[in-house]
């Protein structure tokens, strides 16, 4: 059925088309579309959203190609699975983000060859940054947290895409990692040795300006030495708990009422906003208490 449907529905919509190509670097004249019932029914023998073969891609009930993260996955999918049958072109490049950004040199129109680089310079740069993380935690009373691999290529290209509309530089989270403190002093011991022996070139302070839920962490973004910028997160154990708890618990919630009015193409009710404002209250009390508890 998959087969004997391959090359039928219809082209990507135009706007869609002219808005993802830039993004890619890639000619999408060639994907065909799939949203009819077959193509429901095959997503729900699969449990999925929407899937994609060669270059037709194949979307669920309810959904749609459009400028979304949805669409963005599966046309990486098509990148994947056709190779150099996908021309490419120069990317669009938008300015005005105030976030740190990857050295462009070698840089080409190519996305995927954009993050091959990326990638070179992180496997390198990984090494550096975990000696220096542990360092860090040692002399300040933190447990560092290294992750075994670089962050996973298929997320990559989805978070350039969907994030950055097609801007790979300002990934800088391929290599990353964190510390973990017991104690809200220590934590704040370890920002300072951070900004004493770390070149740093920016620094996310959440302990200062918490979301709208009181999450908090320090997000720092890390130059090494062979220029690659890299990611790391200071931690407390106790805001760790409520996160991986009775917090993530009312982030779905609050995620699935955002979700339900994304879906439907619309705003956010008067009914909703109050209910996430009440569930963000809830989430705030857990994390002040989870800072008290740390001495912060």
């Amino acid at each position: 059925r998959l087969n004997a449907s391959k090359g039928g529905g219809s082209p990507l919509a135009s706007e869609v088309q002219a808005f993802m190509e830039p993004r890619f670097g890639a000619d999408f004249s060639g994907v065909r579309v799939h949203t009819g019932g077959e193509a429901v029914q095959m997503n729900r023998q699969l449990g999925a959203q929407a899937f994609t073969h060669g270059s037709d891609v194949y979307f669920g009930a309810g959904k749609s190609p459009g400028n979304n993260e949805l669409t963005a996955h599966e046309l990486t999918h098509v990148v994947q699975q056709t190779g150099g049958q996908v021309r490419r072109s120069v990317i669009q490049r938008v300015g005005g983000d105030q976030s740190p950004a990857q050295s462009t040199a070698g840089f080409t129109g190519d996305v995927a060859g954009n993050l091959d680089i990326l990638y070179k310079e992180a496997e390198v740069a990984q090494k550096e940054l975990y000696e220096k993380v542990t360092k860090v935690a040692g002399e300040t009373g933190g447990e560092a947290k290294l992750p075994s691999s670089l962050k996973g290529r298929e997320r990559a290209m989805e978070k350039v895409m969907a994030d950055y509309k097609g801007d790979a530089s300002k990934l800088v989270d391929i290599a990353r990692g964190s510390i973990v403190y017991n104690s809200y002093a220590d934590l704040m011991g370890g920002i300072d040795i951070c900004n004493k022996n770390l070149t740093l070139v920016r620094e996310k302070n959440r302990f200062a300006e918490p979301t709208p839920a009181g999450y908090r962490d320090i997000l720092l973004n890390v130059k090494l030495s062979n220029g690659h910028i890299a990611e790391l997160q200071l931690h407390l154990t106790q805001i760790l708990a409520v996160k991986s708890g009775a917090g993530h618990k009312i982030y779905e919630e609050v995620r699935k009422i955002e979700a339900a009015a994304q879906t439907a193409d619309r705003a956010l009710t008067s009914e909703e906003r109050a209910k996430i404002e009440k569930l963000n209250a809830e989430s705030k009390v857990l994390y002040d208490q989870a800072l008290a508890s740390a001495g912060g």
